[in-house]
């Protein structure tokens, strides 16, 4: 069994709550590989068991893995080691994990169901291609030919002539991008960016994924805040979480900038993919009080994101439905329509 985000963070969890009892972190470890259910992390468990018996640190032993452990988490990990708490960042580590999750999720739930029109569409006109368009074919070719048939007719005829000549072609082009789809729904790390980035280039896209951007910034400053991290390091660090590369140089800048003096809210204010809603918040609100200020501010981000989802749904399986109307009923037309030159021809 492959792990997932899901599985992670549940590791991430169970560790927290392992550490907290003051085991060793050898013993830890081997506790948590014995009881995981998952062979990649049962096995990294192990592997990380051993690097800790050897003297070395849970941060170390999880930079060996880096296809299960992302290395935000992993730094995120060896401060809470060097400062003592932690268990603690274990339980934040899990809890942005599980909310990196969920947001996936909406987007899935949000490209579902255009996704699966599409598919629907490609497997009929696949099927029409590959079925009745040669026996259309077959039958006019028996007219003669002194028979002139419309130019949608003889394109798609065309079209299906390459794709039967083609077909096993066609099949492994379908059936890759049926297993892309299916991947983009695994929920693996690498399918989450990819997925982010595909959803950003689709009409309102854009909107979603910077909203949901904001949510995950502002989620990991305000925890950070609370532990009294120093906010140009608070914000470096939570900066790692957002997907948008542009945006995350941007925010890293502005980190430095802040930590040689600098207004971090005077930085930001300059940065285009920042919500004017952060920097308002930054100016209006009391240094005390600003790690829940951001925590508000992540939960309206978060709404942002669920409203701009359901228009984009809407549009994308409107657009979705209309070209599957569009494809299969051109190539329905264009095959019926030589009845009328057929009727024409008997007439004279």
């Amino acid at each position: 069994m492959s792990s997932t985000a899901d599985d992670v963070a549940e590791f991430y969890h169970q560790l927290h709550l392992l550490t907290k009892s003051d085991l060793p972190l050898p013993q830890t470890l081997r506790q948590l590989a014995s009881e995981h259910a998952v062979a990649s992390l049962r096995t990294a468990a192990v592997k990380m068991s051993e690097a800790a018996a050897r003297g070395g640190t849970l941060a170390a032993a999880m930079r060996e893995h880096p296809r299960l452990f992302p290395p935000f988490h992993v730094r995120l990990v060896e401060a809470g080691e060097k400062s003592g708490t932690l268990p603690e960042t274990l339980f934040l580590v899990a809890r942005f994990a599980r909310m990196s999750r969920m947001l996936t999720r909406r987007l899935l739930e949000v490209l579902g169901y255009p996704l699966f029109v599409v598919h629907l569409c490609l497997v009929i006109l696949l099927f029409l291609s590959a079925w009745l368009v040669p026996q259309f074919r077959e039958f006019l070719s028996d007219l003669g030919p002194d028979m002139r048939f419309p130019a949608l007719t003889r394109a798609v005829l065309a079209a299906g002539g390459f794709l039967g000549r083609h077909r096993a072609a066609g099949a492994v082009l379908y059936a890759a991008f049926l297993g892309f789809s299916l991947w983009l729904f695994a929920g693996g790390r690498a399918a989450q960016d990819v997925l982010f980035r595909l959803v950003g280039r689709l009409p309102g896209g854009y909107g979603i994924t910077r909203a949901m951007d904001s949510a995950r910034l502002c989620r990991m400053w305000a925890a950070l805040l609370g532990r009294a991290t120093p906010m140009p390091d608070a914000l470096a660090a939570a900066g790692e979480l957002v997907m948008d590369r542009a945006l995350r140089e941007a925010l890293r800048r502005a980190a430095q900038r802040a930590a040689a003096g600098r207004s971090i809210a005077a930085e930001l204010e300059h940065v285009r993919a920042v919500d004017p809603l952060v920097v308002m918040t930054l100016k209006r609100a009391p240094e005390g009080e600003l790690p829940l200020e951001i925590e508000r501010l992540a939960e309206v981000f978060e709404y942002r994101a669920a409203l701009i989802a359901r228009s984009a749904n809407i549009i994308w399986t409107t657009l979705a439905v209309v070209v599957m109307t569009a494809a299969v009923g051109l190539v329905i037309m264009s095959l019926f329509a030589p009845l009328i030159t057929i009727i024409r021809w008997m007439s004279m």
